[in-house]
Parts: C-alpha cells; structure tokens; sequence
C-alpha cells in the first residue's frame, strides 16, 4: 500500500537575493497558514503543503516580476478502496 506524503514542498531559486516571490494554486494567490508555508531564504524559495489531500491537486506557479515557473501536482489512485484503505496512490509533480 502506498501512502500520501504529509507534505508537499515546491521549490524555485531565483537570481536575485530576498527578491519577492509569489506563490499561486491555479491562478489564486496564496498566503501562508496552518497547512501552507511560505518561506524564502537567500534565493531559493519553498512552498510547502500539509496534510496534503486531493483538493490539493493543481498547477502550482511561483512568479517574480514578468518571470513565472510552475509545476502540477497530480494525486492518482489506481485501484478501489479496500478494507478503509485507499492502495495505489501516487502522486507526481509535472514541471
């Protein structure tokens, strides 16, 4: 049986130090809270995600200025639930 992960981090580095980065699901700004941090440090920068769950499949983007990257998020299950339990989940990051 396969499990989700209880966290998720995206990361980005940037060229410029404590330049400001924002993060997006979709097309929605985010801002950090008890499932969602947002952290930079020199010139990388993290969004992590926990208790991760299928709500939280999505493009994830992280933007500066005119320049932009992202990367999905996809959660799969490839077999029914069985017993309670969910088997075969995956989940795969497309950038």
């Amino acid at each position: 049986m396969t499990r989700l992960p209880k966290t998720v981090t995206f990361e980005c580095e940037v060229n410029k130090l404590n330049a400001p980065v924002t993060w997006y699901k979709g097309d929605q700004p985010l801002r950090g809270n008890q499932r969602l941090d947002i952290e930079s440090s020199g010139k990388v920068h993290r969004l992590t995600i926990k208790g991760v769950d299928a709500d939280d499949e999505a493009v994830y983007s992280a933007t500066i200025k005119s320049a932009k990257t992202s990367a999905k998020l996809l959660i799969q299950s490839t077999s029914a639930i069985l017993g309670g339990s969910l088997m075969a989940t995956r989940i795969s990051f497309l950038t």
